[in-house]
């Protein structure tokens, strides 16, 4: 048997602001990883590694 729940919330106008830099943080690391590996396959034709992923990860957190 398969169950599912939905939940609706309100935020305010805090919350509201940390969700935005959040999901726009998020979807700039998910972007310049997805170019990264694009180009790694495109010069290379090799794919790129999880851990390679996680050490840009890491530099792009070090810069900001």
């Amino acid at each position: 048997m398969k169950c599912a729940c939905k939940f609706r919330f309100y935020p305010t106008f805090e919350q509201d602001t940390i969700l935005v830099q959040t999901f726009g943080c998020t979807g700039f690391v998910s972007n310049r990883l997805l170019r990264v590996r694009s180009d790694a396959w495109d010069t290379e034709k090799k794919k790129n590694r999880v851990s390679c992923d996680l050490l840009f990860v890491g530099r792009v957190k070090k810069r900001a």
